[in-house]
């Protein structure tokens, strides 16, 4: 799979999986949420409108989006199901070591525990 398509899903979709997803771990300013039963591979990132400004919104897509990309050369390929990162107002302050750390703790645990 492409790593742009990784971050499509359908708005219908998105608003199912915001209902079925279950909390896998947070730090200030991010949550991490993980649909399972889902077949899709994805991964979608919401920035709410607590981080003000764009320029700080996009700042911290592309952090979120430079960890995962890390990630992804050393284990290949996502855990299965959909993951919801959600960013609120602290994520501008976050390094992107931070949300390196944060995501492959919690999505290489979720591989091992899937396998």
């Amino acid at each position: 799979m492409r790593f742009s398509k990784l971050f499509k899903l359908s708005s219908a979709r998105l608003s199912i999986a915001f209902t079925q997803a279950q909390r896998v771990g947070s730090i200030p300013g991010i949550k991490l949420m993980h649909v399972a039963q889902s077949t899709e591979n994805r991964f979608v990132i919401a920035l709410t409108k607590q981080i003000k400004g764009s320029v700080k919104r996009n700042k911290v897509r592309r952090r979120i989006k430079a960890a995962l990309t890390l990630i992804l050369k050393h284990h290949k390929t996502l855990p299965g199901g959909i993951w919801l990162c959600v960013a609120y107002e602290a994520a501008p302050q976050i390094t992107m070591n931070t949300f390196y750390c944060f995501l492959k703790a919690h999505l290489c645990k979720a591989s091992t525990s899937t396998h």
